[in-house]
């Protein structure tokens, strides 16, 4: 029997599928087509070769990402002067972004993982994590156990081999088995422990921050943008959708004026500033975060959250 038809205006999704609504019909468009469609649109294109490698190198639809700003809303048109050159700085200056955000993710992630490890098994012993006691949710407790189990089995690491050929125990003890999970799992048994649950704040602590919820939220937000970077996916002018939660009582090294929202990447750079500073003390990321906007001039610091003033802060000297 064939399926009604749905009714006029009704949209169904199903998997990628869209029922009752326009088909795409654009065509694929060569190098040169993509060109000559930029420049009909008034994108200013000085160096046809040049324009012809990058977009041999990076795709017409990541490029077109760092045109969105310049765009003539309503209509698909570019503001006057709009060069390709521009453009590119911003895509250039992006990349440089991630790749310094990314390292310094990297050193937060080693430390939250080297402390979820070592402050529940001082307290708790080496299998804590496998005591249902200490989770607020039974159920999401389950769900990660057997997600843990996954990811130690599917790791390739001479330690856990080594582990299973000499031990009769179905998974290996947190300091060998958090050492492969992923950040965003170490983030998910971290919210699920339970705030009575004496680790959690000591860990919270160790990163200069007295509210669990509150490292809890900033961790997890950093998970979302380490993935950003890790996919080479754009971090300039993005509205994140997993933000780190506004900090109530800062502590005493903190931004002068706290921004009113906290979906932009200022805030989760705040936070991120915050943490490092606690793992290393000596951290050159500011110096660095500087000198990479003084490198672009054309790049606006305020498409990213931060304040005309930033650089008078203290918290960024």
């Amino acid at each position: 029997m064939p399926a009604k038809p749905l009714p006029k205006g009704k949209l169904k999704s199903v998997g990628f599928l869209f029922l009752d609504t326009v088909k795409y019909t654009k065509p694929t468009l060569s190098i040169a087509d993509q060109i000559r469609h930029l420049e009909s649109r008034g994108l200013v294109i000085s160096d046809q070769v040049a324009a012809k490698h990058f977009l041999s190198n990076i795709s017409y639809y990541r490029f077109s990402a760092y045109l969105y700003p310049y765009r003539l809303l309503p209509s698909d048109n570019y503001a006057s002067g709009t060069t390709f050159e521009l453009v590119l700085d911003h895509y250039l200056f992006d990349r440089e972004f991630r790749l310094l955000v990314f390292d310094a993710i990297e050193r937060i992630e080693i430390a939250f993982r080297t402390q979820i490890i070592y402050q529940p098994s001082m307290l708790n012993g080496p299998f804590w994590f496998l005591d249902a006691a200490h989770f607020l949710r039974a159920d999401r407790w389950k769900t990660q156990l057997v997600k843990l189990k996954e990811e130690v089995d599917r790791s390739g690491e001479v330690f856990i081999s080594h582990f299973f050929n000499k031990y009769s125990d179905s998974i290996p003890p947190a300091w060998v088995s958090f050492e492969v999970a992923s950040f965003g799992l170490l983030s998910r048994f971290y919210q699920n422990l339970k705030f009575s649950f004496p680790a959690k704040k000591s860990i919270a602590q160790h990163f200069g921050l007295n509210e669990p919820r509150i490292l809890q939220s900033w961790v997890r937000s950093m998970t979302y943008v380490r993935n950003i970077c890790a996919h080479h996916s754009r971090l300039w002018n993005r509205t994140l959708t997993e933000t780190p939660k506004l900090i109530q009582n800062p502590p005493v090294h903190w931004i002068a004026k706290p921004p009113r929202t906290n979906d932009k990447c200022y805030y989760f750079l705040c936070c991120l500033v915050h943490m490092l500073r606690q793992v290393n003390p000596q951290t050159t990321f500011t110096k660095r975060l500087r000198e990479l906007i003084d490198k672009y001039p054309v790049i606006d610091a305020q498409n990213i959250g931060f304040p005309s003033d930033w650089k008078d802060d203290p918290f960024w000297n």
